[in-house]
């Protein structure tokens, strides 16, 4: 009986981008959904650094209220109409609100900041508004954006097969 040796497969080169975009990149996100998630990351880190300012701008009868409001409104809306499953959004609310109440704490050693709990409702509040609002645009944000509606195909069309 003639004995078969069995050949070992050729070891292919590691191609050291394909392990980065593996590793991470999330997969599944066109382009323009990754460039605009570093966008919010920029703002959030914007956001954090003039919060810890000493005295950046004095504001008076509330309109810093109003101003945390709208901040956390905006940064929350981008997540909310944006990714379409649930974790992703609940990732960007948790960090939201633990970065909203982070600069308040951290506040407590900024000379000439107060913290207030009012400033951390607020922050929420706007969170809050910022999430209602980013389901009510979802369906309206998404259709206006080409690659969000080839990516909607692409996945409709897999799921018939």
């Amino acid at each position: 009986a003639a004995i078969y040796k069995q050949e070992k497969p050729a070891l292919r080169p590691v191609d050291d981008s394909l392990i980065f975009k593996r590793h991470f990149i999330p997969t599944g996100f066109p382009p323009m959904k990754i460039a605009l998630f570093i966008l919010w990351s920029l703002c959030l880190l914007s956001v954090a650094a003039l919060a810890l300012v000493p005295n950046l701008m004095a504001m008076h009868n509330g309109a810093d209220k109003m101003l945390h409001l709208c901040v956390f409104c905006i940064l929350m809306l981008w997540p909310t109409m944006t990714f379409e499953k649930p974790r992703f959004i609940a990732v960007a609310l948790i960090t939201l609100v633990c970065i909203g109440i982070g600069i308040e704490a951290a506040q407590i050693y900024i000379p000439s900041r107060n913290p207030e709990i009012m400033d951390m409702a607020y922050n929420v509040l706007g969170i809050i508004s910022g999430l209602i609002i980013g389901y009510l645009l979802r369906e309206s944000y998404q259709s206006l954006l080409p690659l969000a509606r080839a990516h909607t195909h692409m996945k409709q069309t897999a799921q018939n097969r």
